[in-house]
């Protein structure tokens, strides 16, 4: 199977080489969107996730196994399901930030580093149990293989009662949570001085975003430089498969520019 990533020059192609199947890359959803879910699991109800209201300030984190991401590239926006809406309007001045991990669970404490990336703020209020959806304000390019962190911190500066979502028993230490009243929880120092535990209900989300194959690989980073009136050079950077070889692919005709290519860049004529 092969995928294409269409950059700066949109007649060009490039495609990875790697056993066991051709591999490349795509920057839009030339697969078409795909939906994926944990909450096909069995039903319980957290309070911590995705943000926790009986306080003014709160962090919570869970992750979700690659298991339950499966064909799932760049995402999008996601979903969580409230179970009650008691609560729904004490979840202003929220993030949410998305990371990867290989970790299996978070016994050994927050993920909170350069590695988690900001995907949305803004308001997570809500006013009726189905399913509300976030969409992000930046798209996050997962590797389709990696354990997704999900953490939500919310500032709203008040608290109420009653919050509550649809979640699952995931098992020990899938998720996190920190709340205080004094005053916002730092990313990066989580839980500082605020009360804070573990748990294994977590909720259940939805995930939307471009639909990638299991048999491809993902590019990134696709550049052009150097442009001549002959040739031009391009550049990527393979997230999945540093030694396959790549073949660079007219898009206009179908037709073979060069193939055999190692490393991350080459000049096309």
């Amino acid at each position: 199977m092969k995928r294409f990533y269409k950059f700066l020059m949109p007649l060009v192609a490039i495609v990875a080489m790697a056993l066991p199947a051709n591999v490349a890359a795509q920057s839009t959803c030339d697969y078409g969107t795909i939906t994926v879910s944990n909450a096909d699991t069995s039903t319980t109800t957290t309070s911590f996730f995705p943000a926790y209201a009986y306080y003014n300030y709160s962090v919570s984190e869970q992750l979700v196994p690659a298991d339950r991401l499966e064909g799932l590239g760049e995402i999008h926006s996601m979903q969580f399901k409230p179970s009650t809406t008691t609560a729904g309007s004490h979840y202003n001045n929220c993030e949410i930030y998305l990371g990867m991990t290989t970790q299996s669970d978070l016994s050994a404490g927050w993920i909170q580093d350069s590695t988690m990336h900001l995907v949305f703020t803004g308001s997570l209020n809500y006013t009726t149990t189905d399913w509300q959806t976030v969409t992000f304000d930046s798209v996050f390019a997962y590797d389709g293989s990696s354990n997704l962190v999900v953490l939500v911190r919310r500032s709203h500066g008040s608290y109420a009662s009653g919050c509550g979502f649809h979640a699952y028993d995931a098992g020990p230490n899938m998720g996190r949570y920190a709340y205080t009243d004094g005053g916002a929880i730092a990313f990066g120092s989580i839980p500082g001085s605020a009360s804070s535990g573990t748990s294994s209900n977590v909720a259940w989300y939805r995930f939307s975003g471009c639909y990638i194959p299991v048999s491809c690989a993902r590019l990134s980073s696709v550049s052009t430089s150097n442009p001549t009136p002959t040739g031009i050079t391009v550049s990527w950077v393979d997230t999945l498969n540093s030694g396959a070889t790549y073949t660079i692919i007219d898009m206009g005709d179908s037709s073979v520019i060069a193939s055999g290519v190692s490393g991350s860049t080459t000049d096309i004529t």
